[in-house]
């Protein structure tokens, strides 16, 4: 076993040094010992929070007000109408099978409403009486793609294209070749937004004063897929990876007008639209550092148990002795200092949630035997009172002799108040097993 730790308590009004034995030392702590990780967010944290952008809408905030505030160094700017190229994710590997109600067209070529298509990678097609009826036609298509039976935005929902058993889409259904079949639905920029906002953002809130909300994230989602450039073939995608799309099958009348009421509105820096991230909830605070006020409407707060030996193991520190905050910003810790049996070492917040796979980077620690987190219903965010400090450095000193504490007590002459009171308490304390 190490040697017991000595810890120096200083402060700007006096130095003292307090010391204690047996139970007050650092022994190594139990393997099954739990620390438990509050999570305070739900997300990467960069950019805007998407439950704080809901709680500044109720606060009576504009979008250009919250978006103001999450994207500090941009300003607002207008893009013109411009179509959109969007890889289906999903749909990787698969042909295109499409129908319509009204009709469709591939390479100039009419096909009937309710008729579908079916086009391989080859460019081979086969047209059928509904998706499983009889062929009715073949052909061979050049542009690898189905087009709507008339062009244009904001067509009637009987225009969209369908995938035969799936979701429906505005704008027209390719295949590209990349290692395999690649779907790719073309379409203008708002048109896509009304398929995103109420796949990313609830459409409810709006019902709760949180129309202000959804404008914001129509802002910023459209700046978001104008500065993307995934691929020759294809600017964005339809997953988290990206931004999630679901086509028109989601569309709401109130996310509708969240995009509608601020088309062309995206956000620029340098010149260039800005790639503007976000995320669920931060938690409070950003990962740039903005305080998140508005977050505190999130729901509550998620926990994490890791043992001691895990994160022990994680970190090939041997034995746990302690995990102490050392650095931490507004309610979020950013550093932590691990003492262990093998070696002593400084990880960030992202190496925890790394190694120890908490799911963000934005959380509090409870150590072992700490008060427990609050419970269910609890305000997510803490108030300032519970943002964690950094702990005084211990610095490791030799166990004493019976004639170093002795002189330890005459130092102690020279204190007052409640830290002689304290000092002479642990000394007298000392003495007994140290003359043994």
């Amino acid at each position: 076993m190490r040697a017991p730790r000595w810890g120096f308590i200083a402060s700007s009004a006096v130095v003292g040094l307090l010391f204690a034995s047996g139970p007050a030392f650092q022994p190594v702590v139990a393997a099954d010992a739990v620390y438990t990780f509050v999570g305070l967010g739900n997300g990467h944290g960069r950019g805007m929070g998407q439950w704080g952008a809901f709680g500044y809408a109720q606060m009576g905030w504009t979008a250009e007000k919250i978006v103001g505030h999450f994207y500090p160094d941009a300003t607002l700017g207008k893009a013109p109408a411009a179509p959109i190229t969007v890889r289906l994710e999903y749909r990787d590997g698969k042909n295109l099978d499409v129908t319509s109600d009204a009709g469709m067209s591939i390479d100039g070529q009419k096909v009937a409403p309710g008729q579908a298509i079916h086009l391989d990678l080859s460019g081979n097609y086969t047209v059928t009486d509904g998706c499983n009826g009889g062929q009715v036609s073949t052909g061979h298509s050049d542009s690898m793609r189905v087009d709507p039976i008339t062009a244009g935005i904001n067509r009637p929902e009987n225009e969209h294209l369908q995938f035969c058993g799936g979701n429906a889409y505005r704008g027209s259904l390719g295949l590209a070749d990349d290692g395999g079949a690649k779907t790719v639905n073309t379409v203008d920029v708002d048109d896509y937004l009304r398929g995103v906002i109420p796949s990313e953002m609830m459409a409810g809130w709006a019902d709760k004063n949180g129309f202000e909300a959804l404008r914001a994230q129509a802002i910023a989602a459209r700046s978001y897929s104008l500065s993307e450039h995934r691929t020759d073939y294809a600017q964005t995608c339809d997953t988290q990876s990206c931004q999630v799309y679901a086509g028109s099958s989601i569309e709401d009348p109130r996310t509708d007008k969240a995009v509608q009421s601020t088309a062309g509105t995206v956000l620029m820096q340098d010149g260039k639209i800005l790639r503007a991230e976000y995320s669920a909830s931060t938690g409070g605070l950003t990962a740039s550092g903005i305080v998140d006020e508005g977050d505190r409407v999130a729901p509550g707060h998620w926990e994490k148990a890791v043992t001691a030996g895990d994160i022990g193991k994680a970190f090939g520190v041997g034995n746990v002795e302690s995990v102490e905050v050392t650095k931490a910003q507004d309610r979020h810790v950013t550093s932590v200092h691990i003492v262990g049996s093998d070696k002593t070492i400084d990880v960030s917040n992202v190496e925890l949630n790394g190694k120890l796979d908490i799911g963000t980077n934005e959380f509090q620690i409870i150590v072992p035997g700490a008060l427990p987190a609050p419970k269910p219903g609890e305000p997510a965010v803490p108030a300032p009172q519970d943002v964690p400090t950094a702990p005084v450095p211990q610095l490791p000193i030799s166990v004493p002799t019976p004639e170093t504490v002795q002189e330890m007590a005459g130092l102690a002459g020279s204190l007052s108040g409640p830290v002689l009171q304290q000092v002479i308490a642990n000394l007298q304390h000392l003495l007994a097993p140290a003359s043994q």
